[in-house]
């Protein structure tokens, strides 16, 4: 270990105990400190700045735009650059923790338990033999394993789509359904 932090190093021992840094060089390690923490700020700044611009495009995108659309009586348009600007019905759902086992439960009385997949995960060293084996002796080898049982959101969203055209009544407090019109912008 002690080879491979001198080869990272350049065989410097980094002594915090006793400093001979000469001025020069505690100025500019005080410097570069300084910048990493500018940096850093600049960082959280500009991640925030990108949040609200997300949803400000949101709220274009899937409010204002769609909004403008329809008071208008129009589902698409052309723009003189030749872009096609198109409102379009949308659905996202989601199951959060909290609500997974009764969501599950509706599925599955409902006739849907299938677009549920459960998971085992399970870790084991690189030369451990009884990885072939180990899904049908799992618990006798003791192998620590976690399990997941959870329906994928891409399938979860389709899903409720399909059964909103069809007129099947979601519970929408399960699946945190939310529908609207979507504009895109096609050049």
């Amino acid at each position: 270990m002690s080879d491979n932090l001198d080869d990272i190093l350049g065989s410097e021992v980094l002594n915090t105990l006793n400093v001979e840094a000469t001025d020069t060089e505690m100025r500019r390690i005080a410097d570069l400190a300084n910048k990493q923490l500018e940096l850093e700020s600049s960082v959280v700044a500009i991640d925030l700045q990108l949040k609200a611009k997300k949803e400000e495009l949101r709220n274009v995108r899937e409010h204002d735009l769609p909004d403008a659309l329809a008071e208008a009586g129009l589902s698409e348009i052309r723009l003189a650059d030749g872009s096609r600007v198109k409102a379009e019905p949308f659905v996202n759902a989601h199951i959060t923790k909290a609500k997974s086992e009764d969501a599950h439960q509706w599925l599955e009385d409902n006739g849907f338990g299938d677009i549920i997949k459960k998971e085992i995960n399970a870790k084991f060293g690189r030369g451990d033999k009884s990885f072939q084996g180990a899904l049908d002796h799992l618990l006798g080898s003791g192998i620590e394993a976690t399990t997941k049982e959870a329906v994928h959101p891409m399938t979860l969203k389709a899903f409720a789509k399909e059964q909103i055209e069809k007129g099947t009544d979601i519970p929408v407090d399960l699946f945190n359904l939310y529908s609207g019109y979507k504009t895109t912008i096609a050049k």
